[in-house]
């Protein structure tokens, strides 16, 4: 039996669930601290920080900044900016 995988969606929902990791240690960051009074390295744990940047290391990898752009998407607004600084220079992308 020869089923092939559907490449593109397999991305979308690897962005999807990626994205709502990634939301959730937003959302923490929220509940820490007021991120117009703090600076991007106190919004994040340090492990969020890495993993973030892990996260962003492994769609470029694997898929590039296409996969990266639709992680972003997948995300609220709120969260999307503040990735948006952990990623610069992963890749092509820049913040």
């Amino acid at each position: 039996m020869d089923k092939k995988i559907d490449i593109n969606r397999v991305n979308e929902g690897l962005a999807v669930m990626l994205a709502q990791e990634m939301h959730q240690y937003c959302m923490e960051g929220e509940q820490r601290t007021n991120f117009s009074q703090t600076n991007l390295g106190d919004y994040f744990t340090k492990p969020q920080h890495q993993r973030i940047q892990d996260i962003g290391e492994f769609l470029n990898g694997v898929g590039g900044f296409y996969l990266m752009v639709k992680v972003c998407e997948a995300m609220p607004d709120t969260g999307s900016s503040k990735i948006n600084y952990l990623w610069s220079g992963i890749g092509t992308w820049q913040a």
